[in-house]
């Protein structure tokens, strides 16, 4: 089951060598998802892609928690992160999900959801 989107929160090139990923909040409260395209062989620091290829998409589950020391009783947030693997598909449905959100949001690498539908379209291998 997919998660239903709420708010695009990121979009980001990891310094791996050009890692993908579209971060956002669910309508559950206190989720936040991270739809990660590893880099298998790369950069995929530019749009064009050039000579790279991608691994399985993962998607990254954050839940916000509260931690209650048995000893003090001080209660601080936590944050759990589940990672599970999703197919190719369930990667262009959530980036189909995303879309909506991307015309009121500001960043520098609005490239990267482009980028990340013709890396999901192709299966790993947009070029």
């Amino acid at each position: 089951m997919s998660p239903k989107v709420r708010q695009l929160t990121g979009l980001d090139v990891y310094r791996d060598g050009g890692s993908l990923s579209v971060s956002f909040r669910s309508i559950a409260p206190e989720v936040e998802y991270t739809l990660l395209f590893p880099i298998s062989n790369g950069p995929a620091f530019d749009p064009t892609l050039t000579n790279c290829s991608f691994k399985a998409p993962i998607l990254e589950t954050y839940t916000a928690g509260q931690y209650v020391s048995p000893v003090t009783g001080v209660s601080s947030p936590t944050t759990t992160k589940e990672c599970t693997a999703i197919c190719w598909s369930e990667a262009r449905a959530l980036l189909e999900a995303v879309r909506p959100y991307l015309s009121d949001f500001q960043s520098e690498y609005l490239w990267v959801y482009e980028a990340m539908r013709s890396a999901a379209a192709s299966e790993g291998n947009p070029c």
